[in-house]
């Protein structure tokens, strides 16, 4: 939220939380990297799908840690299934989906 706050100055933060979680999204997968001038393997959009699709499976198979094959293959599998073209491999060595891994 920090992160967040000091992006917006002199804005306020959202008042609804799921206002906040969108802003935070938007913060950390589109204005951050191109802020650290990171070239993206994914625009801001499809990540967030990659992403939203990622946790949905977790969650519906009631998984709150994942180890990295496994992080691996259910990305091999989403990226398929959006015809979207990057490796699992290389969206883990970009760190956009580091902090999903244990390892």
């Amino acid at each position: 939220m920090l992160n967040l706050h000091v992006s917006r100055p002199g804005a306020d933060l959202p008042d609804r939380r799921v206002d906040l979680y969108r802003e935070i999204i938007r913060l950390q997968l589109g204005d951050r990297p191109l802020a650290k001038k990171i070239e993206l393997l994914l625009p801001p959009q499809d990540s967030q799908r990659v992403l939203q699709q990622l946790a949905l499976g977790m969650v519906q198979a009631k998984t709150y840690a994942i180890n990295k094959n496994s992080l691996l293959s259910q990305l091999q599998t989403i990226l398929n299934g959006l015809n979207l073209d990057p490796k699992p491999e290389d969206l883990l060595k970009q760190r956009l989906f580091w902090f999903l891994c244990g390892n």
